[in-house]
């Protein structure tokens, strides 16, 4: 059976302030442009390989980190490689790193997850213990805290015989930080072996309780672009005449370990159709929230 469905959700959303930064005049900053310039097609690479060369000595490093952008591998690419060649000239001559700015960047939870890698490789290279100190205490960072809470199973795990009071309160530490699905549902385990009931999908923020739609017929399996009547208006009461009878929206609850929402169930079997599901999410503050769905076949958002 193939189903095309899309979600509807309304959700409540913080509008958030995106603050960019300023370069400071850098004599490495030219250098850094034309690694900045290249793009999809070998476009600007030529200007890149030269501009490698000027990159030289440490003081460059805290500029290559901060010129790190999020969201272009390529570029980023160029300048770690950039970066780790400056590191690993300095680590074999015996240079001193700027370690101190290196850390004013890793501890900065704002820059790319790229650029917080890159310094902490660097600077644990010269003061060993940094990674630990870091993980130890980033049970809240974007970027390291599934790390963060892998160690505090495995200090909670070390304990637990000898000691499970304190195992129950690492392992909740670590589930109530936890933001990954594997890393909730292995602590949720662990902690039910305490006696502690914890809820995995609620500490995730998965949606279990819908209204769905549907079968709308496709049999030429255009439905994804097209526009059903339930995308020109909600109407929860509204029912709606289809091939095989006519339909309405109706509440379902996933039973799914995972909270997936399994169409057969919702709307029953049928071949080559649309089905629909609608989620109001009210957000108790002004925050920044996501929204994130997949599907096994199509899906609209």
């Amino acid at each position: 059976m193939k189903l095309n469905w899309a979600v509807l959700a309304l959700v409540l959303l913080a509008t958030s302030l995106l603050v960019g930064h300023t370069m400071a005049a850098d004599p490495h900053d030219e250098a850094i442009q034309h690694l900045l310039a290249t793009g999809p097609d070998d476009a600007g690479v030529e200007k890149a390989r030269k501009a490698v060369d000027p990159l030289v000595g440490t003081k460059a490093l805290p500029a290559i980190l901060v010129a790190i952008p999020n969201g272009d591998v390529v570029k980023a690419n160029w300048l770690r490689d950039a970066f780790n060649r400056i590191v690993d000239d300095a680590i074999r001559e015996n240079k001193p790193l700027q370690t101190d700015e290196l850390l004013a960047v890793l501890k900065d939870k704002k820059k790319p997850g790229r650029a917080r890698h890159l310094a902490l490789d660097a600077v644990e290279r010269v003061k060993p213990g940094t990674t630990a100190k870091l993980i130890d205490g980033g049970l809240d960072d974007p970027e390291f805290g599934a790390d963060a809470v892998a160690a505090r199973m495995n200090k909670a795990a070390a304990v637990e015989k000898a000691d499970p009071t304190t195992a129950a309160k690492l392992y909740r530490e670590a589930f109530d930080a936890a933001r990954d699905f594997n890393q909730c549902f292995a602590l949720a385990q662990r902690l039910k072996a305490l006696d502690i009931a914890v809820d995995s999908l609620t500490r995730l923020g998965v949606v279990c309780d819908w209204m769905v739609l549907g079968p709308f017929d496709d049999p030429e399996e255009k439905g994804y672009a097209a526009a059903f009547a339930p995308e020109k208006g909600i109407g929860l009461k509204a029912t709606y005449e289809c091939p095989g009878g006519k339909i309405a929206w109706k509440r379902f609850m996933s039973d799914a370990r995972d909270g997936w929402i399994d169409l057969l169930k919702a709307v029953g079997q049928h071949d080559t159709a649309v089905a629909y599901a609608y989620v109001v999410v009210n957000s108790p503050k002004d925050q920044e929230v996501e929204l994130r769905a997949s599907s096994d076949d199509n899906l609209a958002a």
